[in-house]
């Protein structure tokens, strides 16, 4: 039988759990889970008011890195609870398995590094812009000073990957605005595990009360017109593929803007060339980890950065019996050229053969006892 799982409304340093009007949804790949009706508690969803932010705006930047270092170590994922439900749940509704979801959950914790975090700031806004008003000019000519004010932010996350979460509330305390978290369907817990740790943390840090998160439909006009408004948001981010882009446009208007961040291009390797190659299966792993290299999800060097939205999956292993038409694998990019230029490298990597070959050993030898 099918577990269903709970997911409560977080309201700004407090959790509505699902009751009497609670609604079941499906992910994408199966998994059951019940929240309550948004539509009952759009008041609980967005902060209204914008002089509500004066509690984050004075607050010193160092003191929201302290707050978000120190909930970096409580999302450890071997201790955290929330998280290792958001892990199950994402497992059942998600398209990642098990190893690679599981690495991405224990890597959660670094994204919030004070050294990291402090160093976004800087390279980004500034403390300084964000914590007071700075001259600009030298001299007779220092006549006007300028600061960063954060927003009432509205974010349509998308749930490839669990790190969505985590940087949208990273980057929203950083910035002193406050954010409303859509929930996608494929990770509709992860976002909501980290808001109920800083609950845990500190229900009245002004951090804590400036995040809210919740799931509904994607596209219920009757639930985002009700939100999508310059009297309750400023910013509409949205995250993910060009449905979530383009539905979400009609209600932006003089007030309300949308930031999209470069919806992905997903694609299955199917090709003539790989099913006709008689040749085994050789170098393939360079060749897939050359083709996730160009794709921006690892490093050439040590000091460049890993882009978590973009890499190969659901990558055929050595020995997997395959016929006409199936996919070899999955590439996820961040533009068609990108994708296309992915799946050559992909193609001379992988090849089929009449004759079924054993997988080589996945542990060589072990030394010591």
């Amino acid at each position: 039988m099918t577990r269903s799982y709970d997911i409560p409304i977080i309201s700004r340093g407090r959790i509505i759990a699902p009751g009497d009007d609670a609604i079941t949804f499906s992910g994408r790949a199966g998994a059951v889970f019940r929240a309550p009706d948004p539509n009952k508690h759009i008041q609980d969803l967005v902060m209204g008011e914008t002089g509500r932010l004066a509690d984050l705006q004075a607050l010193p930047v160092r003191e929201i890195v302290d707050f978000l270092a120190e909930l970096g170590q409580r999302l450890a994922f071997a201790r955290n609870v929330h998280m290792q439900e958001a892990f199950e749940l994402s497992l059942a509704a998600g398209g990642l398995t098990e190893p690679i979801l599981r690495a991405i959950y224990e890597g959660i914790p670094h994204m919030f590094l004070r050294a990291h975090l402090a160093e976004m700031v800087e390279k980004t806004v500034g403390s300084e812009y964000l914590d007071g008003w700075v001259p600009q000019g030298t001299g007779a000519r220092a006549r006007f000073r300028v600061r960063a004010v954060g927003t009432r932010q509205l974010h349509i996350t998308a749930g490839n990957v669990p790190v969505v979460g985590a940087i949208t509330i990273i980057r929203t305390a950083l910035t002193k605005s406050d954010c409303l978290i859509k929930l996608p369907s494929n990770d509709p817990l992860s976002a909501n595990a980290i808001a109920r740790t800083m609950i845990e943390m500190d229900a009245n840090h002004p951090v804590t009360k400036h995040v809210a998160v919740a799931y509904w439909k994607g596209g219920d006009a009757a639930i985002e017109s009700q939100i999508c408004r310059t009297s309750r948001i400023d910013k509409i981010t949205a995250w993910g593929g060009m449905a979530s882009v383009k539905h979400i446009q009609k209600y932006l208007s003089p007030g309300l803007d949308l930031i999209a961040l470069n919806p992905k291009l997903s694609i299955s390797v199917v090709g003539r060339e790989a099913l006709e190659n008689g040749d085994a299966m050789q170098e393939a792993a360079m060749g897939v980890a050359l083709a996730a290299l160009h794709l921006g999800a690892g490093r050439a060097r040590a000091e460049d950065k890993v882009d978590h939205a973009v890499g190969v999956d659901h990558l055929v292993k050595v020995g997997d019996p395959v016929r006409a038409g199936d996919a070899l694998c999955r590439i996820h990019a961040k533009s068609s050229g990108a994708a296309k230029e992915a799946a050559a490298m992909l193609l001379k990597a992988i090849a089929v053969g009449g004759e079924r070959r054993e997988p080589a050993r996945v542990v060589d030898e072990i030394i010591g006892a």
